[in-house]
């Protein structure tokens, strides 16, 4: 098997990511190409489009079996400058220009705009919206070799990494820490890091007893899973209609949430975690990252899903 993967940007490497699963556990031929590059944060991102390589592509893409768009711009015949029309086509969305206004997206694409792709699907549940598709694909991440230090932590360090503080609530986060100092019943430190590498939030996250991701779009992204796979717990909001498009998949989820944000609820549950549940909890972290995020459980999900788009073709 053959596949061609496209993006115009891949936010976060996470398109990459994807590609080195699928080639780490697989012998499917999959690459990887860009239109621009990341320059933020030190991310690494699929080979990137230029004249010298442009007709290249376009004979591997006339040749593959699929084509995977990673992004929220949707699949046309034309995409990247390349034509894809000719192909089956599978669309994996993940980010802000997808997710609806009212829940903390920019809106600017919706599921009627995804006209082309044979196969839908969304590194999150909470966009897996009906009218969209309800294939949820997560995120990978190398959960597999990574080591589990969240048990070994004694220090309570807490954590918050937002890209963007509107977006991650960290209002949130900010009113939460100041209620548990002012209860004074344990002592922390509380960080927010920003606007670093992604090698400084690594390091960072690696110390962290607890680490808060978001608190408005409904579901946890790519920076809780870079704690979630050293097993360090994680706070975020996961929202009622993530869990309802997540049909079940949710049920065994270890993520420090609540439906209400109400930081009374949520220092309790800080409390709780802490005084008494803290290694197993720490324990189902990983696990949960290993079996659902890994890069083994992705690829061989991506494996069958582009078997079954040929079947379908």
């Amino acid at each position: 098997m053959k596949i061609t993967m496209l993006s115009v940007k891949d936010y976060a490497g996470s398109g990459q990511k994807l590609c080195d699963a699928i080639k780490r556990h697989t012998d499917i031929d999959i690459d990887f190409y860009c239109q621009l590059p990341l320059k933020k944060y030190g991310h690494t991102g699929g080979k990137l489009i230029g004249k010298e390589n442009r007709k290249d592509i376009q004979e591997r893409i006339d040749t593959s079996d699929i084509i995977h768009i990673k992004g929220d711009w949707p699949a046309k015949n034309f995409y990247c400058g390349f034509h894809i029309g000719h192909k089956p086509i599978v669309q994996t969305v993940g980010g802000s220009f997808f997710r609806k206004v009212k829940y903390g997206g920019l809106g600017k694409y919706t599921p009627a705009d995804y006209k082309l792709p044979v196969l839908k699907t969304a590194f999150t549940p909470d966009l897996c919206y009906p009218e969209y598709s309800g294939v949820w694909t997560p995120h990978p991440i190398d959960s597999e070799n990574k080591p589990k230090l969240g048990y070994a932590l004694g220090e309570n360090i807490f954590l918050h990494c937002p890209t963007h503080r509107i977006r991650k609530n960290t209002t949130f986060f900010i009113e939460l820490m100041n209620v548990m100092r002012e209860r004074n019943k344990i002592d922390f430190e509380a960080s927010i890091i920003e606007n670093v590498s992604q090698a400084q939030v690594l390091s960072r996250i690696r110390s962290a007893k607890i680490f808060f991701d978001q608190f408005r779009v409904g579901f946890y992204g790519n920076a809780a899973l870079e704690a979630m796979q050293y097993g360090i717990p994680t706070a975020c909001w996961i929202s009622k209609m993530a869990i309802e498009q997540a049909g079940g998949l949710l049920d065994r989820c270890p993520v420090i949430t609540d439906l209400e944000r109400n930081v009374t609820i949520w220092e309790r549950m800080i409390y709780d975690v802490l005084e008494n549940n803290y290694n197993d909890l720490s324990e189902r972290t990983k696990k949960w990252c290993t079996e659902v995020h890994g890069y083994g459980a992705v690829a061989k999900m991506w494996t069958l899903l582009y078997q079954k788009l040929l079947t379908l073709s």
